[in-house]
C-alpha cells in the first residue's frame, strides 16, 4: 500500500489499519453498475489494487465470516 494511502473496506466496518499512515474508510452502500465499471477501470489502470486473499463459494459463508474475525485489525 502506498504511503498515506486510503484503504476502502466494504466488508469489515471496524477494520483497524496496521500502519498509522493509512486511513480506513468503510462503505456498504449499494453500487450501481456504473460504479462497478469505474472500479474495474481503476483496477485496469493500476490506480486501485484489490486485495483478495481467498475466494469461497456462497455455501461457505460461515467460513468467510470466521476468516474475517481472525484477521489482524478485526475487532
Amino acid at each position: 500500500m502506498k504511503t498515506n494511502g486510503i484503504l476502502f473496506s466494504s466488508a469489515i466496518n471496524d477494520y483497524i489499519a496496521q500502519r498509522p499512515d493509512i486511513q480506513v474508510q468503510f462503505s456498504n452502500r449499494p453500487l450501481a453498475p456504473s460504479g462497478y465499471q469505474q472500479i474495474l477501470e481503476l483496477i485496469a489502470k493500476k490506480q486501485l489494487q484489490p486485495f483478495i486473499d481467498r475466494i469461497l463459494p456462497y455455501t461457505e459463508i460461515q467460513t468467510s465470516r470466521d476468516c474475517q474475525e481472525k484477521r489482524p485489525g478485526a475487532r
